[in-house]
């Protein structure tokens, strides 16, 4: 039987969760809050911040509780995160190349950060992944902490993901394929948006006033409606079709009325420890907020469950097989080669002498170094696939900055929407707008071709039926396709440009 500790801590309090495990059995045996706020007035600002580590070490102590399996959830401020689409590449070398590219796009991320991904969808021609990245220092913080609590971490992962995963557990009704779960915290709150059973778009927001209080619920719904409109955004138009809150009685109760009430939608209370089993003695005496237990028990099923594990994990980012094994795979390669050169030696000692030592030496250095050989030319393939896959795309700034210049006045155009996107030719920019009369749109549509603009005009008539019809008369949706150099450049070779 093992022992497992979960834990996460804010500015208010440290959450624990202790769980004991034999073969597929979890039992969550002890879930309590520790007190982090200063002995003195909430109110003087310059009081020393906690010792957490040791408020943590004391209350394992006051429960008896020994060295664990210690796993350590992090929130979403402080952490890097983006979605990333490279070129198809053999698994084994996904990690290595989401690496490469993590350190490109990423404003900070330097060489020695962890970095871990999560894949999200493939096709012949890309990977999709997110990839999350945590500064060492934040690392080390959460390592020294841990220790002051007599605690050595073996996870640290994403708070959002661990709940999310406990939702994808239990026993809701799956109805709805895009879900928000709401984590509410004791200053913050996760927004987790998922698309099926998969995160897509988390987000941690910071809210004003007390636990519980109008204030922090009025800042929450304003935090869900931004979150519901960025989702929707990056989900191509497709709305978050129920809200699923971590927690219960009588506060959450409002919170879901409230939210009902301002979106329309389904909103179900969620009880974390309704998914797992518990002792005796925590049944009878739940923890006063439960639903801030939610990516703990997560963390603890994701720990036991070999077939899922943990979605995020800076302590054992995903990594490929051979730069997993870099130690190993020399210590195989010194000892074939000294066996090789050992055998030579005592077959060709008494006819060869000096001479053919020196070779021996030298063919075991070529040996030795071909192997840093073979990495280089791996690195530089996979640098110049990426550089391929960028050179496909288009120049955004530009393109923006092109249509802005370009367009009518404000009272002649109102753009209603406008999407970037990839495309096999470099890009596609899909826009949705209204103008004060068809002319209009004659002028734009002269003003923005160019050899590398294809406008293809999608849909144009009268508006009708909308508010906006008194001022701007005429609706209209194009599509620009833009060439990229390698397209455009093609373009003007071939036997069709009308220019030759």
């Amino acid at each position: 039987m093992s022992q497992l500790l979960a834990l996460e801590w804010d500015q208010r309090e440290a959450r624990v969760a202790i769980a004991t495990s034999r073969g597929r059995r979890v039992t969550i045996q002890d879930a309590f809050s520790v007190d982090l706020r200063p002995a003195t007035s909430t109110d003087d600002h310059n009081a020393d911040p906690p010792d957490v580590g040791k408020k943590i070490d004391a209350a394992l102590a006051a429960r008896r509780l020994a060295r664990a399996t210690t796993l350590v959830a992090v929130g979403r401020p402080g952490i890097e995160l983006r979605r990333l689409s490279l070129p198809a590449c053999p698994e084994d070398e996904l990690p290595e190349m989401v690496r490469f590219q993590a350190i490109r796009e990423f404003t900070t991320v330097g060489e020695e950060w962890p970095i871990d991904f999560l894949p999200l969808a493939s096709d012949d021609e890309t990977h999709q992944v997110l990839a999350a990245a945590i500064a060492p220092e934040l690392v080390d913080s959460i390592t020294q902490t841990c220790q002051t609590a007599g605690q050595r971490p073996r996870r640290l992962t994403l708070r959002p993901f661990a709940a999310a995963s406990l939702l994808r557990r239990s026993s809701q009704p799956v109805t709805a394929r895009i879900r928000l779960l709401v984590d509410l915290l004791t200053e913050e709150a996760d927004l987790t948006v998922m698309l099926d059973d998969q995160v897509v778009f988390p987000r941690t927001v910071r809210l004003p006033g007390e636990p519980g209080s109008s204030q922090q619920q009025t800042a929450l719904v304003q935090e869900i409606r931004r979150t519901m409109a960025a989702a929707q955004n990056q989900l191509g138009g497709r709305r978050v079709e129920h809200v699923f809150i971590c927690g219960k009685g009588d506060e959450h109760a409002a919170l879901a009325a409230k939210i009902e009430e301002e979106f329309c939608l389904s909103v179900s209370l969620f009880d974390p420890f309704a998914v797992v089993e518990s002792s005796l003695r925590l049944t009878q005496e739940p923890p006063l907020h439960a639903g801030r237990f939610a990516p703990l028990l997560g963390m603890i099923l994701d720990e036991t469950d070999r077939s899922a594990g943990h979605a995020i994990d800076f302590l054992n980012p995903r990594r490929s097989r051979e730069a997993a094994t870099p130690r190993r795979r020399l210590a195989i390669i010194g000892g074939v080669a000294a066996v090789a050169v050992l055998l030579l030696l005592v077959s060709i000692w008494w006819m060869l002498g000096a001479a053919n030592n020196e070779i021996a030496a030298l063919e075991n250095q070529l040996k030795l170094q071909k192997p840093n050989v073979t990495a280089a030319v791996a690195d530089i393939q996979r640098a110049e696939k990426i550089q391929a896959w960028l050179d496909r795309d288009a120049n955004w700034l530009e393109e923006l900055r092109e249509v802005s210049q370009n367009a009518p006045p404000a009272e002649q155009l109102m753009l209603r929407k406008m999407v970037c996107a990839s495309h096999r030719q470099g890009g596609v920019v899909s826009v949705d707008g209204v103008v004060s009369g068809a002319s209009i749109t004659k002028q734009m549509s002269s003003n923005l071709r160019n050899p590398r603009h294809v406008i293809v005009p999608v849909e144009e008539g009268v508006l009708r039926g909308e508010p906006l019809a008194g001022i701007y008369r005429w609706q209209f949706v194009w599509k620009v396709i833009v060439l990229n150099d390698r397209e455009f450049q093609a373009s003007e070779n071939s036997d069709t440009n009308p220019k030759k």
